[in-house]
Formats: structure tokens, C-alpha cells, sequence
């Protein structure tokens, strides 16, 4: 009978030390899930903070590459418009340039013109005036009193015009 309290001691014990064994590896078991779940959360909380900073950088890239584009986009905006501006400038220019030409040419064909007949008035005078000289010089060979009268008045005339001076 002590040897069956014995055994069943012993059961007991050995039943005793398997619980205990099993409890321990229940507990390790229970503690490295823990330690799994933290380094799991930890796992995902470092792949969110990555994923959040990438996509902060990726959004500052764009950003940026936006702001260049812009920029491009608004530099060439003006430079096309300096470049049409310079383009208005110079057409106003040149207009302004053969506006002043053809005045130029309009007036150079005014002063011909009024020089032309400046110059016909001048030789119709010329004309005139040899035609009345010719009549006179036709008149004296005729009458050689009218002759010596008007030689006479020219010394009058002459006379005069010392007298003035």
C-alpha cells in the first residue's frame, strides 16, 4: 500500500511538474505573443511613420516641382510678352519711321512743286521783262529823244540814290 501511495505520490508529483511544465511553457508562450504583438504593432506603427514621411516627401517634391513649373510656365509667359512688346515697339518705330519718310517726301515734292512754279512765275517775269526791253529797245532805235530821256532819268535815278546813301 506504500507502494501504491507510492506511485500515486509520484503520479501526483510527476502530474504536478507536467502542469507546472505546461503552465511555464504557457506563460513563455503568452509572453512571446505579447513580445511578437508589440514588435508587430511597433513593426507597423515604423511603417506608418515611414510611409507618413515619404508621403510628406513626396508631397513637398511635388510641391516643388509644381512652384518649378510655375515659375518656367511664368518666366516664359513674360518673356513672350517682352519678346511681342519689343516686337509692338519696333513695328511702331518703323511706322513711325516711314510716317516721318513719306512726310518728308510728301514735303521735298511740296517744295518742287512750289520751286517749279516759283521758277515759271520768275521766267514769265524774265519773259516779261525782256519783252518789254526789247520793246523799248526797238522804240529808242526808232527816236533817239526817247533815247536821251531815258538815259537821263537813270542818271536821275542815280543820282538820287547817292543822295540817299
Amino acid at each position: 500500500l506504500q507502494e501504491l501511495q507510492a506511485q500515486q505520490a509520484d503520479r501526483q508529483k510527476a502530474k504536478a511538474e507536467y502542469r507546472q511544465m505546461w503552465a511555464r511553457w504557457r506563460d513563455e508562450v503568452e509572453e512571446d505573443v505579447a513580445q511578437w504583438r508589440k514588435e508587430e504593432e511597433r513593426k507597423r506603427r515604423e511603417a506608418l511613420e515611414m510611409r507618413r514621411r515619404f508621403d510628406e516627401d513626396r508631397r513637398r517634391q511635388l510641391e516643388s516641382i509644381h512652384m518649378s513649373r510655375r515659375q518656367q510656365m511664368q518666366a516664359e509667359l513674360e518673356e513672350g510678352q517682352a519678346i511681342i512688346a519689343a516686337a509692338q515697339e519696333a513695328k511702331r518705330k518703323a511706322d513711325e519711321n516711314e510716317d516721318l519718310r513719306r512726310q518728308r517726301e510728301r514735303a521735298a515734292a511740296m517744295k518742287l512743286v512750289e520751286d517749279a512754279q516759283q521758277a515759271r512765275v520768275r521766267k514769265a517775269e524774265q519773259r516779261r521783262v525782256e519783252a518789254e526791253n526789247d520793246k523799248q529797245t526797238a522804240k529808242m532805235q526808232r527816236d533817239p529823244d526817247v533815247l536821251k530821256s531815258l538815259v537821263n532819268k537813270k542818271r536821275m535815278e542815280y543820282r538820287m540814290a547817292e543822295g540817299a546813301y
